[in-house]
């Protein structure tokens, strides 16, 4: 059996962190109330989300 198999113990708990962070901020959006804090905080968990997507969109499998 290969050695290299896709994707390793480490791989696996970044994506899993990764997933659930880009969810929770996503659940986060949703909600009524996230658009009556400031608009930089906003501005910052949109970010936030785009960046974990981004990086997500690197990970060699997904592509």
């Amino acid at each position: 059996m290969n050695g290299n198999l896709k994707p390793n113990n480490a791989e696996l708990q970044f994506l899993n962190l990764s997933y659930s962070t880009f969810y929770n901020i996503y659940k986060e959006i949703l909600k009524d109330d996230f658009w009556n804090k400031d608009q930089y905080y906003r501005f910052s968990r949109a970010r936030d989300a785009f960046s974990i997507y981004a990086e997500l969109l690197n990970y060699e499998p997904i592509k």
